[in-house]
């Protein structure tokens, strides 16, 4: 009976599991099929483009467009061989076959995941940045320049390698730059205002890069993202492109030791995403319109999309009292960027994290509200609901809304300073 039962468990663990890998095949293979279909699409002779791939003022964008969909499908073929290994990561399959004496290897493990796909994700933002920045340029000259500026910076690296390393300056490398800086200028002309990827002064001075830096270039593209794009872009820099370069240069400390096979799971999906935003916004410079609902990315998107915008947004008001990065504070100004994200100037109601920085300032993901001055009624609700506390209810809602505000400011501030606020916030 035993063996029995542990056949039947077998078989149902392989049945789940097969339905898993299942699942991360499909956001491997979705985008896939989507890249190659719109590929066949565009006018690109193969051999040429395998030969030089530079550009030709006849179908420069289709060029730029077939490499667009040539990474994409690059990245799911890397996400297919991980597979198997990230199916398998809720089942603890993995965990089981590490030795009891090398407890760091499933970390390890997982941070060389994370590596992997760090490394897509930088890629990728970069190409989904420069996909929506073309809609203010969707010409053919403009995609010429682009792709006569990436050859430039080619040959301008290979002269700075020749200069530094070997004190020497290659007179047909030279003669290559001045033949790009002369298309390029030629072709600038012909563009009214300046592109959003040139660097005029490193242009001018025929200086490494002549591309304008990817953070200059991601925040033209969060002015022109849609809703979808915005949130695969995530709500910084930071957090999508800065971060992820740890797992490409070396580094000791920085590393965010927090990733989990969560992390894993997640950045693999939010990978397949990516591609697929990328797909939908090549399609519409192709002229190709793309309904929203029949896109995987917003169907995904739309559970989640309330969620983590009002995980950007809480929209609070002066007065509230919320936890800034785990400390009681105060809301004293609220700040709107011009990309819509909501950032508040708060003072620290009791001991401030460094005793010389009274008031800080932070965006509203690292904010957590507590205590909304014009709804004190909220928290006291929560408090009855999650702590059971019924003396007192009465009297409290008897009084105004500023005289309920007053008495419950004043106890968050007396808890925190007994360090018991965290205990009575979760209930323990």
């Amino acid at each position: 009976m035993k063996l029995l039962r542990k056949f039947v468990h077998l078989f149902l663990w392989k049945e789940k599991n097969k339905k898993e890998f299942e699942l991360y095949k499909y956001f491997a293979l979705m985008p896939y099929n989507k890249a190659r279909d719109f590929a066949k699409t565009l006018h690109v002779d193969l051999d040429y483009y395998k030969m030089v791939k530079f550009a030709q003022l006849v179908d420069s964008k289709d060029y730029f467009l077939y490499s667009v969909m040539r990474t994409i499908k690059k990245t799911c073929f890397s996400l297919l061989h991980k597979e198997e290994y990230v199916g398998s990561l809720t089942k603890g399959k993995r965990k089981q076959q590490i030795a009891p004496d090398e407890d760091t290897i499933q970390d390890e493990i997982t941070e060389s995941m994370m590596d992997d796909i760090n490394f897509l994700v930088r890629k990728l933002v970069e190409t989904l940045v420069n996909v929506i920045c073309f809609s203010k340029s969707n010409n053919e000259i403009a995609y010429m320049i682009y792709l006569n500026s990436e050859n430039m910076d080619l040959f301008l690296r290979k002269q700075n390698d020749f200069n530094a390393f070997y004190s020497i300056k290659n007179l047909n490398v030279k003669s290559s730059i001045e033949g790009y800086y002369k298309c390029i200028i030629e072709d600038i002309k012909k563009i009214d205002g300046d592109l959003w990827f040139i660097d005029s002064k490193n242009l001018k001075n025929k200086r490494f890069s002549v591309f304008k830096s990817i953070f200059l270039r991601y925040q033209t593209a969060m002015l022109l993202a849609n809703n979808n794009e915005k949130i695969l872009l995530g709500s910084s820099y930071e957090k999508f492109f800065s971060l992820p370069s740890i797992s490409i240069h070396s580094s000791i400390s920085a590393y965010p030791l927090e990733y989990s096979s969560k992390s894993v799971q997640t950045f693999y999906i939010m990978i397949s995403l990516l591609c697929d935003a990328i797909i939908n916004r090549s399609m519409m410079l192709a002229g190709i319109k793309i309904s929203e609902q029949d896109s995987i990315e917003s169907k995904a998107l739309r559970k989640h999309a309330d969620k983590i915008l009002i995980k950007e947004n809480k929209n609070l008001n002066t007065g509230d009292i919320v936890l800034a990065y785990g400390d009681l504070a105060e809301i004293i100004e609220i700040i709107e960027s011009k990309f819509g994200y909501q950032s508040y100037k708060i003072k620290y109601l009791t001991k401030a994290p460094i005793p010389t920085i009274l008031e800080d300032y932070y965006p509203s993901q690292y904010i957590v509200e507590l205590l909304r001055k014009n709804d004190p009624q909220k928290f006291l609700n929560k408090l009855r609901k999650d702590d059971n506390i019924t003396e007192g209810l009465a009297f409290l809602k008897s009084r105004s809304k500023k005289e309920l505000y007053d008495a419950l400011k004043a106890t968050l501030i007396d808890l925190d300073k007994r360090k018991l606020l965290k205990r009575v916030l979760h209930g323990k």
